[in-house]
């Protein structure tokens, strides 16, 4: 699985693509995370982006959920992009588990996410 990580206007995107392997690669997406709002000063806004087609078995996707649980008090706002049904599916599922305490939103495009997340930028 790829996992593309970029600070933008004080908003953290990441963006998943490929099929997920619980191997790691290098610091993972929870640590990359953690840097940011280092840098950037908590909480943050966070823009998560299926790419269609992206495969995540049902353990990943658990795993990354858990891993969301442990970075709660880091997001002021998060909001989940994907066009296609199965992705937005996923992130459902993820936001389930997850059962968060700040706002959380799903898109299909990444310009309505940034213009919803941008109402958090300065609370």
């Amino acid at each position: 699985m790829g996992v593309e990580f970029r600070i933008e206007s004080n908003i953290v995107v990441l963006t998943v693509f490929g099929r997920a392997e619980l191997g790691r690669q290098g610091k993972s997406w929870s640590d990359q995370v953690r840097e940011a709002a280092e840098t950037l000063g908590t909480p943050i806004l966070l823009i998560c982006k299926l790419e269609p087609g992206v495969e995540i078995p049902s353990f990943v996707l658990g795993a990354g959920a858990r891993e969301a649980v442990s970075l709660a008090s880091t997001f002021r706002a998060v909001a989940m992009v994907a066009e296609g049904e199965r992705e937005q599916a996923m992130l459902r599922a993820s936001a389930v588990a997850v059962a968060p305490s700040y706002p959380v939103r799903l898109f299909t495009n990444e310009a309505e996410a940034r213009a919803w997340l941008s109402q958090f930028a300065d609370a």
